[in-house]
């Protein structure tokens, strides 16, 4: 059983790393639910062009942290393994609490299991 919550889980984490670093979704979603100001799409969007114009790749995680330099929370979504390992922690001590069990220790494997995914997926994707 706990194998599957691990599975579980890496691939849980893994769809979100993909979805937030090699998607549009969230640009996508905030401009359809009307938030686009408050994550500061048109700028965003400006420094895109300005990107792509330039030949380099630009996705919103890097204009976070482009915008936010010195901001622990930006730099720590703006990086997938940074993001990958906090997420783990938090996984794994929720299904901690809820199971009253030590999986905490599980920790390290939800990390590197869910990493391995989303570089494999990106690259098969070739995304």
């Amino acid at each position: 059983m706990t194998h599957m919550i691990i599975l579980y889980l890496s691939f849980w984490l893994a769809l979100i790393l993909l979805i937030w670093f090699k998607s549009d979704a969230i640009i996508e979603w905030s401009w359809v639910l009307g938030l686009s100001k408050l994550i500061c799409l048109d700028e965003f969007n400006k420094k895109k062009l300005e990107s792509v114009i330039q030949g380099n790749p630009y996705s919103y995680p890097q204009f976070i942290k482009d915008k936010n330099d010195y901001n622990f929370l930006s730099k720590l979504i703006g990086c997938p393994i940074c993001l990958s390992v906090w997420l783990s922690i938090i996984m794994c001590c929720l299904v901690s609490i809820l199971t009253l069990s030590f999986f905490f220790l599980y920790i390290p494997f939800v990390c590197i299991i869910s990493l391995l995914l989303y570089g494999s997926v990106s690259s098969l994707l070739k995304i």
